[in-house]
């Protein structure tokens, strides 16, 4: 089954190649996995499958599918599944070639040469941002449903304010606006009676 981990192609296995993957990206992967540990990740693998895709999100081996999860989500016992978290583990596959994740793994080093990938400095604040959204983009592109669509739209929110420059604290002003007056209806004519003979 494609959807799930481990599935391996004969076209596309090239050994040498997925062992220089695994090794450039070994410790981001460790890292992001601890980072998403909420989001039922189980593991963090480079994937030779990938070729134009950042990042997918498979089942592991013995876990539901994208679609039988939202099967699953829909029947009267779905929540049945948010009662076992062991069937909802997932495995996100990255690709180590894209220039989205040569980006996120340059950042990550360049805060773990500081020791700083888990502090609160802004940098080390926004790539964990970033990897978050990455994740729950791939979610989506996958076919998996996400649990808190809210945190999703702040996560894209805040990466908006990021790149249009706009202070995370700002506050929301209160703009007044004119008050529309809708015109009263009038009200329908009455028929009247029909005289008696």
């Amino acid at each position: 089954n494609i959807a799930k981990e481990g599935v391996k192609l004969d076209f596309m296995i090239d050994e040498e190649k997925e062992k220089v993957n695994k090794a450039v990206v070994e410790e981001m992967s460790n890292w992001i996995q601890k980072l998403l540990i909420d989001e039922h990740v189980d593991k963090v693998v480079a994937s030779s499958k990938l070729t134009s895709t950042p990042a997918a999100v498979v089942s592991s081996a013995w876990g539901p599918t994208a679609n039988q999860q939202r099967l699953m989500k829909s029947q009267t016992l779905g929540a049945g599944a948010k009662e076992n978290p062991s069937m909802l583990q997932k495995v996100l596959e990255i690709n180590p070639g894209h220039p989205l994740i040569k980006d996120l793994h340059k950042k990550f080093q360049d805060l773990k040469a500081e020791n700083a990938q888990d502090s609160e400095e802004p940098r080390a604040i926004e790539l964990r941002n970033d990897v978050k959204i990455l994740f729950h983009t791939a979610m989506l592109n996958s076919g998996f449903p996400i649990d808190d669509p809210t945190k999703f739209a702040s996560e894209i929110f805040s990466l908006m304010n990021v790149k249009l420059g706009v202070n995370p604290e700002a506050k929301v002003e209160e703009v007044p606006l004119e008050k529309v007056i809708e015109p009263e209806e009038e009200a329908p004519a009455q028929e009247a009676a029909p005289e008696a003979e």
